[in-house]
């Protein structure tokens, strides 16, 4: 019976350019993890304070934090999606490397395409979960007049004198409820790419490891 190394060590068994694909998944997910995550836990915070005191004392200020949303919404745009789609096309091509040339070890490029899965799903679960959200935001940013109702007791003010299509403005406290929420769903999105990310080094390292030694 041929020996067949254990799934862990199948690292060195396969050519550099699916050893660069692996590095290059891993690391990418890892920086999507880190972006997304640090958006909740660093970088939304710090607005609520700042937006409620300039609002207050400026009422043209009313949808700042809005603003202030949109631009660090815009730019992990520019950002997460293209690196979760780097990380899991590298780890797609990383399994089919793997099956490949060790089709008998079906353990590890089932892993990679988990890996390749979890990280990429942050892309539809942003446009499921997080659209109505966003867009509420983001059309509260823009002053949007179809932010929502033009009812008081959505939160949402007009503007001008009254006039309905004019641009409109969500509350102070509705904006940081949305924004609350944001951060909450941001969470999730961050989980699914850290998943991506601990599946990929938990597949990968062990095997390197072992062949260093």
């Amino acid at each position: 019976m041929p020996f067949i190394p254990p799934p862990h060590a199948l690292y060195g068994y396969v050519g550099q350019g699916a050893q660069i694909a692996v590095t290059t998944g891993i690391l990418s997910s890892g920086l999507v993890a880190g972006i997304t995550l640090s958006a909740s836990m660093l970088a939304v915070p710090p607005l609520f304070p700042a937006a409620s005191a300039a609002s207050t004392l400026i009422p043209a200020n009313e949808n700042l934090l809005a603003r202030q949303w949109a631009r660090l919404y815009n730019t992990g745009k520019m950002v997460a999606p293209p690196l979760a789609a780097t990380s899991a096309l590298s780890l797609f091509y990383a399994a089919y490397a793997h099956w490949y040339e060790h089709p008998q070890l079906d353990g590890l490029w089932v892993a990679y395409i988990g890996s390749g899965v979890l990280t990429l799903s942050i892309i539809p679960f942003t446009l499921l979960a997080m659209a109505p959200t966003n867009n509420r935001l983001l059309r509260a940013a823009a002053g949007d007049p179809d932010t929502s109702s033009s009812n008081t007791a959505t939160g949402v003010k007009s503007s001008g004198p009254g006039a309905t299509g004019e641009a409109t403005s969500l509350s102070v406290d509705d904006q940081v409820q949305q924004v609350v929420k944001w951060a909450k769903l941001n969470y999730v999105r961050g989980a699914l790419s850290l998943a991506g990310f601990a599946v990929a080094v938990w597949t990968t390292v062990p095997g390197a490891v072992k062949e260093v030694a």
